[in-house]
């Protein structure tokens, strides 16, 4: 897989993430795990040496999607 796509693949589990975390704040558990269910099917199908490599890029991506839930935008 090249790099391009694992960061893709990553940037939209971190959204998937982000919603389930949302939906379990709302109190939406059914929701909440429909979404945590994509969102380890995105992170599987990165190759674990590219998931190495950008961690820190996933963790950027959640935390910038779960600020702009909880601001509303």
């Amino acid at each position: 897989m090249k790099p391009g796509k694992a960061y893709k693949l990553a940037a939209l589990a971190s959204a998937h993430r982000a919603k389930a975390i949302q939906l379990l704040e709302m109190g939406d558990g059914a929701g909440a795990k429909r979404e945590d269910i994509v969102y380890l099917d995105c992170l599987g199908q990165i190759p674990s040496l590219l998931r190495h490599q950008i961690g820190s890029f996933f963790e950027d991506c959640l935390r910038i999607k779960l600020d702009s839930t909880r601001r509303g935008n």
